[in-house]
């Protein structure tokens, strides 16, 4: 398999990360959460359900490759009020 994020062909499955990542990359990136825990905090305002499936999706495989936290993508991908 390759790496999520820089596409690597030496890349293992990390449980933590949910996701196939080189060495690299693996030291690099945080821990991820399933797909229920993500959309229950980064939609709790919206409600997920409100939001299409494919909105979602397109979200959480973001989130995955994204290399910082939930909190830190949240603060990345939120528009302040």
């Amino acid at each position: 398999m390759s790496c999520r994020i820089c596409g690597n062909t030496k890349a293992r499955y990390c449980s933590t990360k949910l996701q196939y990542l080189c060495k690299t990359c693996n030291q690099g990136t945080s821990p991820k959460v399933s797909r229920s825990c993500f959309e229950a905090v980064y939609w709790a305002a919206e409600g997920a359900n409100a939001v299409p499936n494919s909105t979602r999706t397109e979200f959480y495989q973001d989130y995955l490759s994204y290399k910082g936290t939930l909190a830190e993508y949240i603060e990345a991908t939120s528009v302040p009020c």
